[in-house]
């Protein structure tokens, strides 16, 4: 821990945004003190000096500007970085501003790149130093990427890992990994029994950051590539997941010209679809479409995980694909949630969840491509009907709407009405 570095404190009730964005400010320089509640903030704020904090305006059990006026009234008062989904281009943003409330306001979705920029330009971060322990970044099990999925060992490929893993694999998948040493420092680590991956989609969205969701069970590694909050590439080191096996799935190639490119490949250190590519074996269009056919093959197989780890890195190696996918983040959750069955929903959702209206939506209404029946059902959604009392109603089928309802919790346009009744 390194006392004298600035400490930031993120006042973010959701949580995988307030986790996304603790790794990204640690990456930076900074530490990071975490709050979900005005309640639990301003007990930070009482005491422990901050020099900023990033704070979102429409908390559970009240609104941001009292607590950024408090901060402000402080002997040493910290930096305010002001952000929202739901007060933008508001009046009372405009005074926070005027009065030195706010130093900065954001409007949700942001990039939170200009959000580091500008806390840097405000509260100048050193350098962070090396880690004393380099196991973290030196793992292959989270230092996924492409080439290292298709350069994967054989032993480490499994053509069905979601049945019956090995007992060494199981027993590998069970055994905790060790936390990091240094005391006080945020880790970007956590489990998918908290944060599943079409929530931590969201968040990527909602941040618009750039970089990476490595998730691991057992032996099982994949990696979703972001660009500016988009999911623009993923990877696996399962052999049904490999763009080969894609290829020879689909009868796309001569089997022969695939498998020879495959094993090219592997000698090169290279990826086979590039090298495809390369060899004008594929056309561009043709391409396209499949790579993005696996992208979303192996990001939907995440969908359903409930146990094992995820990392947030903040590389930038989407920006070198030649293909990046281009599906709107809340269309592809819509899409992926479909592919759930209907045990893995009920599991995810509940039975006799009352669902209403986010406060602060991450997505609106509009943005979303809903057909009149998906609409209708959203029309329901007042937090007096349970899921099942919704499926019941028919406009739907059970599972489309058991579907399009997890997908809308995961977008935080929908949340359990029990909880904003708190």
């Amino acid at each position: 821990m390194r006392p004298n570095v600035a400490l930031i404190l993120v006042v973010e009730d959701q949580a995988e945004l307030a986790q996304l964005l603790a790794a990204a400010l640690e990456d930076a320089g900074y530490r990071v003190m975490l709050a979900g509640t005005a309640e639990e903030a301003d007990r930070c704020l009482d005491r422990f000096p901050m020099a900023g904090m990033l704070l979102d305006l429409l908390l559970p059990d009240g609104l941001g500007f009292d607590l950024a006026r408090k901060a402000k009234a402080l002997a040493q008062p910290p930096l305010v970085l002001a952000t929202s989904g739901v007060f933008r281009n508001d009046p009372a943003v405009d005074t926070a501003l005027s009065d030195g409330i706010f130093d900065a306001f954001f409007e949700k979705p942001y990039r939170t790149r200009e959000l580091l920029d500008r806390l840097s330009d405000l509260l100048p971060a050193p350098p962070v130093p090396p880690p004393a322990d380099e196991r973290m970044r030196s793992d292959p099990l989270l230092q996924l990427d492409a080439q290292a999925v298709e350069g994967t060992p054989s032993d480490f490929i499994f053509d069905a890992p979601e049945g019956g893993l090995a007992a060494a694999i199981a027993a590998e998948a069970e055994r905790a990994p060790a936390e990091p040493e240094a005391p006080g420092r945020m880790t970007t680590l956590g489990d998918l029994g908290e944060h599943n991956v079409p929530h931590l989609i969201t968040a990527f969205y909602v941040a618009g950051e750039s970089g990476e969701l490595h998730v691991t069970r057992g032996k099982v590694r994949k990696v979703i590539y972001f660009h500016e909050g988009v999911p623009a590439f993923a990877a696996s080191n399962l052999r049904k997941d490999r763009f080969d096996e894609l290829l020879l799935a689909r009868g796309a190639l001569d089997a022969e010209a695939v498998r020879k490119a495959a094993r090219e490949a592997r000698k090169r250190e290279a990826r086979v679809d590039r090298l495809l590519l390369e060899k004008g074996l594929l056309t561009s269009s043709r391409y396209r479409t499949l790579v993005t056919e696996q992208v979303k093959q192996i990001l939907f197989s995440l969908f359903p995980w409930q146990e094992g780890r995820w990392e947030m890195t903040f590389e930038h190696h989407a920006e070198t694909e030649p293909v990046r996918l281009e599906i709107f983040p809340a269309d592809l959750i819509l899409e992926g949630c479909l592919t759930l069955g209907q045990d893995t929903l009920e599991s995810l959702l509940g039975t006799d969840t009352r669902l209403a209206p986010a406060p602060a939506p991450n997505f609106e209404l509009y943005e979303l491509s809903l057909s009149g029946a998906q609409a209708l059902v959203v029309s329901r959604l007042d937090g007096t009907r349970s899921v099942t009392d919704l499926a019941e109603e028919g406009w739907l089928g059970v599972h489309e709407t058991y579907a399009l309802l997890y997908a809308l919790r995961c977008l935080g346009v929908v949340e359990d009405a029990s909880l904003l009744l708190l």
